[in-house]
């Protein structure tokens, strides 16, 4: 399954919630085209014959969509709300125990890994402190 990511919302999408685009490729996918954000990018309402996906054959219908593609995101929102980041964030508290000083040293150089990496997909700055951070814990100064 293709993830949608922030570098993938421009063109006609460069607007969109990167949930609303998952969802359409979901869509493109699950009608027998192939992943393909390109489709959107050019033209958000193309169907499945242009290798998007036909909107009367959603569960939401012609109208949802139509409705979401010109910007009506509150209603894709009611139907499919934000998955909380804290929740992630509370399981990840709840899942580290108590654990040597090079393991969880080593966590958090993964994790700033990762926030780099999702600062770049985004074109966002990357924070100097993480930058700082990485740089200390791999050198063990920290």
């Amino acid at each position: 399954m293709y993830k949608v990511k922030q570098s993938d919302l421009k063109g006609q999408i460069e607007d969109f919630p990167i949930e609303v685009v998952q969802k359409m490729v979901d869509y493109q996918v699950g009608q027998g085209n192939k992943a393909d954000v390109t489709i959107f990018q050019n033209r958000k309402e193309n169907d499945s014959g242009h290798g998007g996906f036909c909107w009367n054959e959603t569960q939401e219908g012609f109208s949802f969509w139509e409705n979401v593609l010109y910007g009506n995101f509150s209603l894709f929102f009611e139907k499919y709300p934000k998955k909380e980041p804290l929740n992630e964030s509370k399981k990840a508290i709840k899942d580290i125990d108590v654990m040597p000083k090079f393991t969880w040293d080593r966590k958090r150089i993964d994790m700033i890994k990762d926030g780099i990496k999702r600062y770049i997909d985004a074109n966002k700055a990357i924070p100097v402190d993480w930058i700082t951070e990485y740089n200390e814990l791999v050198r063990g100064k920290k």
